[in-house]
């Protein structure tokens, strides 16, 4: 697996394509390799200028104070045929008045009402289960994640045929697009290949789900607004400016993208972590017990259950779900002693920064207790950053962690999972960071 702590100097950069191949085919190793580059290390895309934040505050200043200095960009964005305009591709003013706006169906309060419909999502796909069967784990952990947001966020009352749909696609459509944002050569892209053909079809479907979602009408009183298809609508309706349908669209297809594939992938490294450290998954386990006392979990046992809480953080340190992050200067920027031009790239790798031995010793080591307060304390701001910080810190935070903690709750007491395969599971890393493969056998606990 990626991640010593010693690595060789960067390859030499080649004629056009720059880095590019490192970039596409070895990317945790590229990342890694860069931090022998300094706090901000150069690099080249296609004969372009691009930086790799190292520093973790100087990755902090990136996304706070020099905020206004830099933008998302367009250009080779993974998901933006994806989510469009949505919150999380736009930028600038419209950023913030769309923030704004969603904001509240984030809020504390408001997540903790989503917690039984979470629970449910998990327990309906559990108990489709059978003790000593074989599953696709990531799948299975898809259907979980896209069902609690459609219940939740979207107010659909029969998800089963929806969830399906999204799960298949999702996982199409993230890696190709990762595919083509990288592709050496940009024409390439355009062929009709299978691949492409398989996106199409992909896209096509997740689209489509989107249009459903946007012309549903969930019951709820009228003017309530309670969840994010009915701020939208009221939004719309009270004439806010720019949400028209079309963006009302892009916003759904972001929540199903941002939504899903972070929840499902955190909690299978969550379940394959606990797996390989048996001692930690024993004292978890005993915790959900010891807090449930046998009955389904609610938003009040959350808070409760420090030490998942812990183990929850530790997976986000060694597996990000995003484990790359691009800005553009807008402007011209001196970071870390370099000025940098405009209309450069500048990355930050939360994968590379979580593992640099500087500020996490034994990097490799699945340790909950880093997360200790008096441990985390010490750490530098932006040296954890699995949901970036500043105005486009992630707004669906506190949502992800009580989808990821509600759904592991329901699980542990009742089941445990054993990997199918003695090969080792290996990060993927296409947009999010997701398990290469990772079946298991499900067994019931007595």
């Amino acid at each position: 697996m990626p991640g010593s702590t010693t690595h060789p100097a960067l390859p030499a950069a080649l004629p056009v394509l720059g880095h590019l191949p490192w970039l596409r085919w070895r990317p945790l190793e590229f990342l890694e390799r860069q931090r022998t580059a300094g706090a901000v290390a150069p690099f080249l895309l296609r004969g372009h200028p691009a930086y790799l934040v190292n520093d973790p505050d100087l990755v902090w200043s990136l996304l706070t104070e020099l905020s206004g200095q830099v933008g998302r960009g367009t250009t080779g964005d993974k998901t933006r045929a994806l989510t469009g305009n949505g919150l999380g591709s736009s930028d600038g003013e419209f950023h913030r008045r769309q923030r704004r706006l969603v904001q509240p169906v984030f809020h504390h309060e408001q997540v903790a009402s989503y917690v039984p419909l979470l629970r449910q999502a998990a327990e309906a796909q559990a108990a489709r289960w059978r003790d000593g069967g074989t599953v696709d784990l990531v799948r299975q952990m898809l259907v979980v994640a896209t069902t609690g947001v459609l219940t939740s966020l979207f107010g659909v009352r029969s998800p089963e045929g929806m969830a399906d749909d999204v799960s298949a696609a999702l996982p199409t459509c993230l890696d190709i697009a990762s595919r083509i944002a990288l592709a050496p050569v940009k024409l390439v892209t355009k062929l009709p290949t299978p691949a492409r053909r398989r996106y199409t079809a992909a896209l096509g479907r997740l689209h489509a789900i989107a249009d459903a979602l946007g012309a549903h009408q969930p019951e709820r009183p009228a003017g309530a607004g309670t969840d994010l298809l009915g701020r939208l609508r009221d939004a719309q309706a009270q004439g806010v400016p720019g949400l028209d349908d079309r963006q009302i669209h892009d916003e759904i297809m972001t929540m199903l993208v941002a939504g899903v594939e972070t929840t499902a992938t955190t909690v299978c490294w969550v379940l394959h972590l606990l797996g390989l450290n048996p001692d930690s998954e024993a004292l978890v386990r005993q915790e959900v017990e010891d807090v449930l006392r046998g009955r389904p979990v609610e938003a009040d046992d959350l808070p409760e259950l420090e030490r998942l809480r812990r183990v929850v953080s530790e997976a986000l340190r060694l597996f990000p779900p995003v484990w790359l992050v691009r800005r553009r200067a807008t402007a011209p920027l001196s970071l870390g002693g370099r000025d940098i031009p405009v209309g450069a790239s500048v990355y930050y790798s939360p994968y590379a920064l979580h593992r640099d031995p500087r500020w996490y010793p034994d990097p490799e080591r699945f340790d909950p207790d880093r997360w200790l307060p008096e441990r985390r304390g010490a750490l530098p701001r932006g040296a954890y950053c699995p949901f970036g910080a500043g105005v486009h810190r992630c707004v669906g935070e506190a949502f992800g962690v009580t989808e990821v903690m509600t759904i592991l709750a329901s699980l542990l007491p009742h089941w445990r999972v054993v990997p199918a395969s003695s090969r080792a599971v290996r990060p993927k890393a296409v947009v999010t960071l997701r398990p290469e493969r990772m079946p298991v056998v499900v067994r019931r606990r007595p």
